[in-house]
């Protein structure tokens, strides 16, 4: 006899309850003990039934549809028209990742808490201060009101309708039995939202607040001195192509409206608290032109890097109808495919890093007054209200009054002064068009001019063909003064306002360089003069360092090389700081320290971040120590920390190495009221504080300290339910500094890289599998060979016959007979 999902469900409870602790969003643990006890029927059952066909018959379709998942379990798509292209993709996504496409389109118009409870208040509170609602129905407008968008959309919509209608309570993804909820059905709203997180994450950081705390401290000149617009490593990737012609102002001419530094100084003293996203969100990718490689044909590569979670972030797949053949990765609860490539053409993007979100100080009437002063004028807002319900909340409701400046919403208020934010991705725009002209772009200038509808977030997209590479730091890009943004600005005056955009020729971009490749890594995309300011807070560019080496010493590149690079965990970082740590600190005094064997070991390291390294935790420690006794006194005192970069650190300690007079030598003499001499001391306690807390975690046998080990790779589940990430830790190497940019929590979530030969042929792999199902075998299948960097060819298949026994499962959609 077989029972239903909700039957075993309340079983598994009761068997569990003693062992159940409340999550931190309201979710309770589910050990993993989970798997073994369910049996695979209702819900439960695998989705990857091997070799079977299934009939879906009465689709909304105008003709016959066929899905083909290919023996690695990724769908393929062949439609006879577009609309029942994407009607199709919405069914098949919300079969495979629909709790993933609910909670996160939740995120970002606030209202997760309606689906997890009071625990997700402050969050949807904060985005919805954000205006991100008001930004999302723009959004929306734009997409329905655009031929290129509203029929994918629309289609796509009626398909993941159509899949949540054929579903009976008891087979609502295990998420929703957990919470007690049920699945919404899908609007182009939520398509919209989905396209809004994805600016969020690559463009909601902010280094604003923190910096105008230290200004108000330190004032400019220091805050100038450690947190410079330029960096002493900076490996730019592209030309800036024009010059606009509104002069630059220098430093000196900046902000002259406010007292102290000639820089505008705010007199709020609280700061809001805010959920950003993780700050090393970016990606590498490069193109190598026929010039450097074996085939005489392009190579194009791509990594992503973002927060791993389970079910993956990507969602792979190939879309096949007449004027469409792409191959790629898409964003779960959105049609077409984000990065990927055709029958002619492949593109890949990294994060531009570009400083999009500005915040200005908004002096109102009085303490109560809605009215803000600007250029002399008391102006009157636009008030919307919003609302906000938790599930099983006390309150029915939390009404939100959002006050709209000519700049953006007030975010923050503190009686006759408020915070009011000026951020791109508030500006109306239709990014699923690019992502949909990509898709079906047939030659290079094609791949080029789709770019130009991708406004938010501003990505370095790399454009490729057969013969011909290019790079483009793509986006809506502001126009703004030497520093403009870098600190809270005068929100009274209007011309402290953004000037206009970048149009495209203006924006850093490269075509078919003379060095034979093209490439990006999140660093500054130009050095020096620069068409606009575009921030200052880009990442260092050890990883752009690393990429341009390889590359620039190779040739007869191939595929092979492309996937070295990419699992590349050489420490760029630690090959310039340590061996001037190990001299600074005395080597009798590290030998001491560590003992003859380990120290050793530390001065023969290659500098590789491999999983087995034991150095590189011993690097880490001893660095993340160094930097904390550092910099803690001086900015500790900060809500969200903030410290020099690694780069303008070293810069210091070279400034200070043999000039005692040095000014920098300040920031040293302040930490611990050592001697002017001691800075020697300084790295010899931190590397004692290092050593002492790898021994008090890991053993006093250094042999357990290895870099996989110490830092372990995990995937939790995208709502962190226990039991449902990843089964155990991973060890793997790779760091923030090294092109394998693994961080354990966060890294390379899609590789990629695409050969033209001169047909394109491509290969890649992401941490997960295609399903969002935990009890699918499925669920992590590609877990083991994503972590020990191995990429697999890719299926892209042209007609029905190229499946022959290569497949393990068909879906076959048949229309109402009606329809023809």
């Amino acid at each position: 006899m077989r029972l239903k999902a909700g039957v075993w469900a309340t079983f598994y409870f009761i068997l569990v309850l003693g062992l159940t602790v409340v999550g931190h969003l309201g979710i309770g643990p589910i050990p993993p003990l989970m798997r073994r006890i369910f049996p695979f029927q209702g819900v439960w059952r695998a989705e990857s039934q091997k070799f079977k066909a299934i009939t879906i018959k009465d689709a909304a379709l105008r003709d016959e549809v066929r899905v083909v998942y290919d023996t690695d379990g990724i769908p393929h798509i062949l439609a006879k028209c577009n609309e029942d292209l994407y009607w199709v993709q919405g069914y098949i996504t919300a079969k495979d990742r629909l709790w993933q496409m609910d909670f996160q389109s939740r995120v970002a118009d606030g209202s997760l808490s309606e689906l997890i409870g009071e625990k997700a208040k402050s969050i949807d509170e904060y985005f919805v201060r954000l205006g991100v609602r008001q930004v999302i129905a723009a959004a929306e407008k734009e997409l329905n009101n655009d031929e290129v968008t509203r029929q994918p959309s629309h289609a796509y919509v009626e398909g993941v309708n159509a899949y949540i209608k054929s579903l009976s309570e008891d087979e609502y993804p295990i998420e929703y039995y957990l919470t007690r909820t049920r699945p919404r059905l899908w609007t182009s709203r939520q398509i919209s939202a989905l396209l809004k997180l994805m600016a969020f994450r690559l463009s909601g950081y902010s280094d604003d607040l923190v910096l105008t705390r230290y200004l108000q401290k330190y004032g400019s000149d220091d805050v100038e001195n450690l947190f410079p617009e330029h960096l002493s490593l900076e490996i730019p990737f592209a030309k800036a192509k024009t010059k606009t012609k509104t002069k630059t102002k220098t430093k000196e001419d900046l902000h002259t409206s406010g007292p102290k530094d000639k820089v505008f100084v705010t007199s709020l003293k609280n700061f809001p608290d805010s959920f950003q996203p993780v700050p090393g969100n970016g990606s590498n990718n490069w193109a190598v032109s026929g010039s450097k490689t074996k085939s005489g044909y392009t190579l194009l590569a791509n990594d992503t890097h973002l927060s791993y979670s389970l079910p993956s972030i990507w969602y792979e797949m190939q879309l096949s109808s007449p004027g469409i053949s792409v191959y790629g990765v898409t964003i779960p609860g959105a049609p077409g495919i984000v990065i990927g490539y055709n029958e002619k053409i492949a593109w890949a993007t990294t994060n531009a890093s570009t400083d999009v979100m500005d915040w200005y100080e908004i002096e109102f009437r009085d303490e109560t007054s809605e009215d803000y002063l600007l250029d002399g004028q008391w102006v009157h807002p636009l008030i919307t209200s919003e609302y906000i319900t938790a599930k099983g909340g006390k309150e029915e409701k939390v009404k939100l009054d959002i006050l709209w400046t000519h700049l953006g919403p007030v975010v923050h208020r503190e009686g006759k002064i408020g915070l009011a934010l000026r951020w791109v991705a508030q500006e109306s725009s239709n990014e699923l068009k690019a992502l949909l002209n990509l898709n079906r772009s047939q030659n290079f200038q094609q791949c080029l001019s789709s770019l130009v509808d991708f406004r938010s977030p501003a990505q370095n997209f790399i454009c490729a063909d057969a013969n011909n590479i290019s790079i483009r730091h793509n986006g809506r890009l502001p126009k703004r003064q030497y520093g403009q943004g870098k600190f809270i600005l005068n929100g009274r005056i209007s011309q402290e306002n953004w000037q206009g955009w970048l149009s495209s020729e203006e924006a850093p971009q490269e075509i078919n360089p003379t060095s034979g490749f093209v490439h990006s890594a999140n660093q500054r995309p130009v050095s020096g003069s620069e068409s606009s300011y575009l921030g200052w807070s880009y990442p260092e560019a050890f990883r752009g360092k690393r990429i341009v080496d390889f590359l620039s010493l190779k040739t007869n590149l191939d595929v092979f090389d492309m996937i070295q690079l990419q699992n590349d965990v050489m420490n760029s970082h630690a090959k310039m700081a340590l061996p001037f740590m190990l001299t600074l600190s005395g080597d009798g005094k590290v030998q001491e320290e560590l003992g003859s064997e380990l120290y050793s070991k530390l001065k023969e390291w290659d500098f590789l971040d491999r999983a087995e390294s034991v150095q590189a935790s011993l690097f880490s420690f001893w660095w993340k120590h160094f930097e904390t006794l550092l910099w803690e006194d001086d900015f500790g005192f900060a809500k969200t920390k903030l410290y020099p970069s690694r780069d303008r650190t070293l810069k210091l300690l070279e400034n200070i190495l043999g000039n005692d007079q040095h000014p920098d030598r300040r920031w040293v003499d302040n930490l611990l009221t050592l001697e002017h001499e001691d800075l020697s001391r300084l790295l010899q306690i931190a590397l004692k504080n290092a050593v002492e807390e790898l021994r008090g975690q890991f053993g006093n046998d250094f042999r357990n300290w290895e870099w996989g080990k110490v830092r372990p790779t995990k995937i939790d589940h995208l709502s962190r339910i226990p039991g449902f990430g990843a089964t155990e830790s991973i060890p793997m190497g790779g760091s923030q500094y090294a092109v394998n940019s693994n961080k354990g929590h966060h890294g390379p979530t899609w590789r990629m890289v695409v050969s033209f030969e001169p047909q394109p042929k491509g290969s890649g792999t992401f941490p997960g599998g295609v399903t969002g199902n935990p009890f699918d075998p499925d669920y992590q299948r590609f877990v083991k060979a994503w972590s020990q960097g191995h990429l697999r060819p890719f299926k892209f298949f042209h007609k029905i016959e190229d499946f022959a026994g290569d497949f393990r499962q068909t879906l076959i959609f048949l229309p109402k007979k009606e329809r023809t």
